[in-house]
């Protein structure tokens, strides 16, 4: 707990998995190492009450490892086997605190990379973005061989198209794309590709005709056409307005 007795008393403590350790790949090591501790920094970096805290890091230790706040409460993922799909009013509110945790995010020149609804926990204080495993400095990915050309991070059923063909190559536009598709599952209980990011022609089915303008546009598979962060949280504010009770 905080100076101040905000936030909650425990923590989570992340460490790199033993086996991509010391083992016979001096490179896959390394390439752990520098993740982790590139990971570290962009939990230290974004300061939200939408994304985890960073109490302590080691990230030169033999095993490295991170202390950050632990969030009680169920995944997106959770909630929506549990409980059901989200009505137009939650939707609209879930989706504007998740735009506030990607802005908090793009605003440190960071992309995420793996939102997705296993990555949202619904806290105590409203969603809260975890996991910046794969997080990367925008402007820093195109200079650093940690993520090689043509390799994929991230969940395939969450990432556009470009995202798959080539992390390295990705910008704030596929973060969009993720944030759709995670309000996609909101809306409907599953992703909006069943297994990689291909369009197919019944996507739409059973989608609320209310969610279908936003996400049509952030879902499209070319990043040039899809809508600003800003638009994005305009839209879903006036959603909002729209179906307040």
């Amino acid at each position: 707990m905080d100076d101040e007795g905000n936030g909650s008393p425990f923590a989570v403590v992340k460490v790199i998995r033993p086996s991509l350790l010391g083992g016979d790949s001096v490179g896959e090591d390394h390439r752990a190492r520098v993740r982790f501790a590139r990971e570290i920094d962009a939990v230290r970096a974004v300061v939200s009450h939408r994304t985890p805290r960073l109490f302590a890091a080691e990230a030169e230790a033999e095993q490295p490892w991170m202390a950050m706040e632990y969030v009680p409460g169920p995944t997106l993922g959770a909630m929506v086997s549990r409980a059901g799909t989200f009505s137009v009013a939650p939707y609209a509110a879930l989706g504007l605190a998740v735009a506030e945790a990607l802005r908090a995010i793009h605003d440190m020149g960071l992309l995420h990379r793996d939102l997705k609804p296993g990555n949202v926990v619904l806290g105590p204080a409203g969603p809260v973005v975890l996991d910046f495993g794969i997080a990367v400095l925008a402007e820093r990915q195109a200079r650093q061989a940690v993520t090689r050309t043509g390799t994929t991070l991230g969940t395939a059923a969450y990432m556009p198209l470009e995202q798959a063909e080539d992390a390295k190559h990705v910008d704030r536009s596929a973060d969009v794309y993720s944030l759709g598709a995670t309000l996609f599952f909101a809306a409907t209980g599953r992703p909006p590709y069943s297994v990689a990011p291909l369009p197919t022609e019944s996507v739409w089915d059973g989608v609320d005709p209310e969610f279908r303008p936003l996400l049509a546009r952030m879902l499209v598979q070319i990043s040039e056409r899809r809508p600003s962060l800003d638009e994005v949280e305009q839209s879903l504010l006036t959603l909002l307005n729209r179906n307040r009770t």
